[in-house]
């Protein structure tokens, strides 16, 4: 039999593999109201902080994409790629038993015995694979280099690298004649020498196998992120660029996982009907291929048409899997002006098409048909405005303020003095008031009030908004906080991803039931908050009985005067326009894969091939 391959020669360089692609340019700034709205407290500025965070993180890692290629173009490739042994299982299936294992002690191959990687004469193995892979880990445990000086199948040698200075760590193995078992012959087991921070065995194919979830928590995990673990866990220094294949193989490790949670949708769907036939789960393919899934659980829909304001806001997020894709999300407002999530769907793009098929089926769970008394709030998303306007043509359509000053900024540039008088317009409480801010923007640019005027003012400027829903928002910060809400889920696979916010909100429902049921207050405490606010802002005012209902109000000496009607609960100032009911509902468990209900449906497979 010949020597194999030594193993100083350089590490073979991965082919291509599916990885985490840009599904949208990171912006470096998010431009909010400076001055705060009503609703913003610490769970909107942490959820802004979050998403400004993982797009800082974002923007990073494809900087240092961009600095890596460019680095691989002034190298020679190396030699072809390294063969992948096993195959994985998705972490959401029970594992099978498969040959996987390192050495096997002669009475004990717990996993355990297994992973710390020590010899005895007379060990068994399944076969020089096996052997091979636990001299590796040894080596890598051990902080030694330790070459293989015979390699083959029917035997394999492994001395220290330093064995000519004296060392006599040595190990031979080989098969028993008569039985099937690859044995320790001999092994000496004292080092003489000492660790050393270089480890040949440690390549980049080790690297992802053995770090594979921290690919999966943390998908932007940068180079020198991989560097600094394996220094502090191991200490062994690896190069830049084999951390960069590792990262790369370890991307390409979890697309199997992908791939086979696509295939479990339909056993997803069934549970999730099984666990209460009320819930709605809609799952559209495409001659085998996925298509869209919806999902609308009862008790969520019950809450929110029990004890949350008629106003839903809509918005899309990106999945950042190998697959892209888009989460079609739609968030209601609870008592005390936080979130509720209603529906959620996976679909492959916005457009027309995928919002009018969204909002179709959230039409039916809400039990109407043309929106009549609902408010929406959206972005100024693809197709998103004409299928509100078709599903919903009696409904109040609103667009995020937030959204129309980003293009508005585009064009007239970031300055404070735009900023804060768009935002004064967005707030304008009266038609009068609206026409008096034009004016002052007006003066500042007559270009930029022509502009806005021209940026359909009435979807976006609180003085042309109905009372109907309750809420004056002008910005979809509902979706800001549901989308950093589900921030660490949008990276995972698709039944991963759906369950982690699950749940998440089963956890939420119950905090929030719990939290105001121990609560003896007429108020939400958001709401509270907000009267006291607006107890200080009256300073100044005095009010005038009519001797009925109606209040006359004037602000100290000034002629600014409105009219409260308590009867009808109304200002002129148009700014005045049941929160346990939205909580009583429980969002019930569901089994694992394991105990999920067969099916006889087609292998579904992801949309988007690599």
């Amino acid at each position: 039999m010949g020597l194999p391959p030594k193993q100083t020669e350089p590490e073979p360089e991965p082919q291509p593999e599916p990885q985490i692609q840009p599904q949208n340019v990171p912006q470096p700034e998010i431009d909010y109201d400076s001055e705060g709205t009503d609703e913003d407290d610490d769970e909107l500025a942490t959820a802004r902080f979050k998403i400004s965070d993982d797009m800082r993180r974002e923007k990073a890692y494809f900087e240092e994409l961009v600095m890596l290629k460019k680095l691989a173009e002034s190298k020679v490739e190396d030699s072809p790629s390294e063969s992948e042994d096993e195959d994985d299982v998705g972490y959401l299936v029970a594992p099978q038993h498969h040959k996987r294992g390192r050495g096997k002690q002669k009475q004990n191959n717990t996993e355990t015995e297994e992973r710390e990687a020590t010899f005895d004469v007379g060990q068994q193995f399944v076969n020089p694979k096996t052997f091979r892979k636990a001299i590796i880990d040894y080596s890598i445990d051990k902080g030694r280099n330790i070459p293989f000086s015979k390699n083959d199948s029917t035997r394999v040698c492994a001395e220290c690298e330093h064995k000519d200075k004296g060392c006599k760590w040595r190990i031979w193995a080989s098969w028993d004649r008569g039985r099937r078992s690859f044995t320790v012959k001999t092994f000496v087991s004292e080092h003489t020498c000492g660790r050393t921070p270089i480890i040949k065995k440690m390549t980049s194919h080790w690297i992802a196998e053995h770090y594979q979830n921290l690919f999966k928590v943390n998908p932007y995990m940068r180079v020198q992120d991989i560097q600094e673990t394996i220094w502090l866990e191991k200490g062994i220094r690896v190069s830049k660029d084999k951390a960069a294949r590792a990262r790369r193989r370890g991307q390409a490790l979890i697309v199997g996982e992908y791939k086979e949670q696509y295939a479990l949708l339909p056993r997803y769907a069934a549970e999730i009907l099984r666990s209460n036939p009320g819930n709605t789960v809609k799952l559209k393919l495409d001659a085998n291929v996925f298509d869209r899934l919806y999902l609308c659980f009862e008790a969520l829909r019950k809450g929110f048409l029990a004890g949350c304001r008629p106003f839903i806001s809509l918005d899309g997020c990106f999945l950042k899997g190998p697959f892209g894709g888009q989460l079609l999300v739609a968030v209601g407002r609870d008592g005390n002006n936080q979130i509720f999530p209603l529906a959620w769907a996976v679909c492959e793009v916005e457009s027309t098409d995928t919002w009018s098929w969204f909002l179709e089926l959230l039409a039916t769970d809400l039990g109407t048909s043309e929106g009549a008394g609902y408010t929406f709030m959206s972005g100024q998303q693809k197709g998103l405005l004409a299928a509100v306007s078709n599903v919903f043509p009696q409904a109040e359509s609103r667009v995020c303020a937030r959204h129309v000053y980003c293009n508005f900024r585009g064009v007239f540039g970031g300055g404070l003095e735009y900023r804060k008088q768009f935002w004064t317009i967005a707030k304008s409480n009266t038609v009068n008031h609206f026409n008096e801010n034009i004016e002052v923007m007006r003066g500042i640019s007559h270009e930029a009030a022509e502009d806005l005027l021209k940026r359909n003012y009435k979807k976006w400027c609180r003085a042309f908004y109905t009372p109907l829903s309750c809420c004056d928002s002008v910005d979809n910060n509902m979706s800001e906080v549901f989308n950093a809400y589900i921030l660490s889920a949008r990276h995972k696979p698709i039944i991963t991803m759906l369950e982690d916010i699950r749940e998440g909100l089963m956890e939420r429902l119950h905090k929030k039931r719990d939290f105001i049921g121990k609560k003896e207050i007429m108020l939400c405490p958001r709401i509270q908050i907000q009267l006291e606010k607006h107890k200080i802002w009256a300073r100044g005012w005095n009010a005038y009985w009519d001797g009925g209902f109606c209040y006359g109000v004037r602000e100290g000496a000034t002629q600014v005067k409105y009219v409260v009607d308590l009867n009808q609960h109304t200002c002129s100032c148009n700014a005045w326009q049941t929160y346990m009911k939205a909580y009583e509902f429980l969002l019930e468990p569901l089994n694992g894969p394991q105990e999920w209900p067969t099916s006889d449906s087609i292998v579904v497979a992801p949309k988007v091939v690599l």
